[in-house]
Protein backbone atom coordinates (compact mmCIF):
# COMPACT_ATOMS: atom_id res chain seq x y z
CA UNK A 1 0.00 0.00 0.00
CA UNK A 2 1.27 3.46 -0.84
CA UNK A 3 1.71 6.09 1.81
CA UNK A 4 -0.07 9.39 2.32
CA UNK A 5 2.96 11.12 0.77
CA UNK A 6 2.56 9.19 -2.49
CA UNK A 7 -1.19 9.75 -2.50
CA UNK A 8 -0.51 13.47 -2.10
CA UNK A 9 1.76 13.37 -5.19
CA UNK A 10 -1.10 11.81 -7.15
CA UNK A 11 -3.56 14.39 -5.76
CA UNK A 12 -1.28 17.40 -6.29
CA UNK A 13 -2.78 20.03 -8.63
CA UNK A 14 0.45 20.29 -10.68
CA UNK A 15 0.44 16.51 -11.17
CA UNK A 16 -3.21 16.54 -12.26
CA UNK A 17 -2.70 19.47 -14.65
CA UNK A 18 0.37 17.93 -16.28
CA UNK A 19 -1.30 14.53 -16.63
CA UNK A 20 -4.37 16.12 -18.23
CA UNK A 21 -2.14 18.05 -20.64
CA UNK A 22 -0.26 14.87 -21.60
CA UNK A 23 -3.50 13.02 -22.21
CA UNK A 24 -4.71 15.80 -24.49
CA UNK A 25 -1.38 16.06 -26.35
CA UNK A 26 -1.27 12.28 -26.89
CA UNK A 27 -4.96 11.81 -27.72
CA UNK A 28 -4.21 10.78 -31.32
CA UNK A 29 -0.84 9.14 -30.61
CA UNK A 30 -0.58 5.60 -31.98
CA UNK A 31 2.57 4.77 -30.05
CA UNK A 32 2.87 4.14 -26.30
CA UNK A 33 1.29 6.86 -24.23
CA UNK A 34 2.55 8.43 -21.04
CA UNK A 35 -0.58 8.49 -18.91
CA UNK A 36 -1.30 7.01 -15.52
CA UNK A 37 -1.19 3.36 -16.70
CA UNK A 38 2.40 3.83 -17.91
CA UNK A 39 3.41 5.65 -14.74
CA UNK A 40 1.95 2.91 -12.53
CA UNK A 41 3.45 0.12 -14.67
CA UNK A 42 6.83 1.78 -14.30
CA UNK A 43 6.36 2.06 -10.51
CA UNK A 44 5.40 -1.58 -10.13
CA UNK A 45 8.33 -2.78 -12.23
CA UNK A 46 10.65 -0.52 -10.22
CA UNK A 47 9.34 -2.11 -7.01
CA UNK A 48 10.04 -5.59 -8.34
CA UNK A 49 13.52 -4.70 -9.61
CA UNK A 50 14.39 -2.63 -6.56
CA UNK A 51 13.09 -5.00 -3.90
CA UNK A 52 16.52 -6.42 -3.16
CA UNK A 53 18.32 -3.11 -3.57
CA UNK A 54 16.68 -1.51 -0.54
CA UNK A 55 14.81 1.35 -2.19
CA UNK A 56 11.89 2.79 -0.25
CA UNK A 57 8.50 2.28 -1.90
CA UNK A 58 7.67 5.98 -1.41
CA UNK A 59 10.71 7.08 -3.40
CA UNK A 60 10.05 4.50 -6.11
CA UNK A 61 6.41 5.48 -6.55
CA UNK A 62 7.09 9.23 -6.43
CA UNK A 63 9.90 8.81 -8.96
CA UNK A 64 7.76 6.75 -11.34
CA UNK A 65 4.66 8.93 -11.04
CA UNK A 66 6.62 12.08 -11.82
CA UNK A 67 9.14 10.85 -14.40
CA UNK A 68 7.21 11.76 -17.57
CA UNK A 69 5.17 14.78 -16.47
CA UNK A 70 7.50 17.07 -18.41
CA UNK A 71 5.88 15.72 -21.57
CA UNK A 72 3.14 18.26 -20.88
CA UNK A 73 5.46 20.84 -22.50
CA UNK A 74 7.90 21.04 -25.38
CA UNK A 75 11.57 20.39 -24.66
CA UNK A 76 13.66 17.88 -22.74
CA UNK A 77 10.95 15.96 -20.93
CA UNK A 78 13.33 14.41 -18.38
CA UNK A 79 14.64 17.80 -17.26
CA UNK A 80 11.19 19.38 -17.27
CA UNK A 81 9.85 16.43 -15.26
CA UNK A 82 12.62 16.88 -12.68
CA UNK A 83 11.82 20.59 -12.39
CA UNK A 84 8.15 19.83 -11.82
CA UNK A 85 9.03 17.11 -9.30
CA UNK A 86 11.17 19.64 -7.39
CA UNK A 87 8.05 21.76 -6.90
CA UNK A 88 5.74 18.88 -5.96
CA UNK A 89 7.85 16.69 -3.67
CA UNK A 90 8.49 19.13 -0.79
CA UNK A 91 4.78 19.96 -0.68
CA UNK A 92 4.04 16.24 -0.31
CA UNK A 93 6.32 15.66 2.66
CA UNK A 94 9.50 14.45 0.95
CA UNK A 95 12.72 15.65 2.55
CA UNK A 96 15.31 17.69 0.65
CA UNK A 97 17.54 14.59 0.48
CA UNK A 98 14.74 12.37 -0.87
CA UNK A 99 13.65 15.05 -3.33
CA UNK A 100 17.22 15.44 -4.55
CA UNK A 101 17.59 11.70 -5.23
CA UNK A 102 14.23 11.50 -6.97
CA UNK A 103 14.80 14.60 -9.10
CA UNK A 104 18.30 13.46 -10.12
CA UNK A 105 16.93 10.07 -11.20
CA UNK A 106 14.12 11.69 -13.18
CA UNK A 107 16.50 14.12 -14.91
CA UNK A 108 18.78 11.24 -15.96
CA UNK A 109 16.13 8.75 -17.08
CA UNK A 110 15.70 10.01 -20.62
CA UNK A 111 19.27 9.26 -21.61
CA UNK A 112 20.29 6.12 -23.45
CA UNK A 113 22.62 4.75 -20.77
CA UNK A 114 20.78 3.21 -17.87
CA UNK A 115 23.33 3.98 -15.19
CA UNK A 116 23.36 3.11 -11.53
CA UNK A 117 21.16 3.71 -8.52
CA UNK A 118 17.63 5.05 -8.63
CA UNK A 119 18.20 6.57 -12.10
CA UNK A 120 19.23 3.20 -13.51
CA UNK A 121 16.28 1.51 -11.85
CA UNK A 122 13.89 4.07 -13.36
CA UNK A 123 15.44 3.73 -16.82
CA UNK A 124 15.20 -0.07 -16.75
CA UNK A 125 11.61 -0.05 -15.50
CA UNK A 126 10.59 2.60 -18.03
CA UNK A 127 11.99 0.47 -20.84
CA UNK A 128 10.48 -2.75 -19.52
CA UNK A 129 7.04 -1.15 -19.15
CA UNK A 130 6.68 -1.01 -22.92
CA UNK A 131 4.86 -3.95 -24.48
CA UNK A 132 6.58 -3.70 -27.87
CA UNK A 133 6.00 -7.41 -28.48
CA UNK A 134 2.23 -6.76 -28.63
CA UNK A 135 2.11 -3.28 -30.16
CA UNK A 136 0.31 -2.71 -33.47
CA UNK A 137 2.65 0.23 -34.24
CA UNK A 138 5.86 -1.71 -33.43
CA UNK A 139 7.20 -1.65 -37.00
CA UNK A 140 7.17 2.17 -37.00
CA UNK A 141 8.54 2.72 -33.50
CA UNK A 142 12.15 3.16 -32.37
CA UNK A 143 11.36 1.48 -29.02
CA UNK A 144 10.94 -1.87 -30.78
CA UNK A 145 14.65 -1.93 -31.61
CA UNK A 146 15.63 -0.68 -28.15
CA UNK A 147 13.53 -3.41 -26.54
CA UNK A 148 14.64 -6.32 -28.70
CA UNK A 149 15.05 -9.35 -26.50
CA UNK A 150 12.49 -8.40 -23.86
CA UNK A 151 10.30 -11.41 -23.40
CA UNK A 152 6.83 -11.79 -21.98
Amino acid sequence: MVSARVRSVYAHPLFAAALASIQERERERKFCRHGLPHLLDTARIMCILGAEEGYAADEIYACALLHDLGRAEEGDHAQKSAELAAKILPECGFSAEESGRICAAIAAHGHEKEGEGLAGLLSRADRLSRACYACPAAEECYWTEKNKGIEV
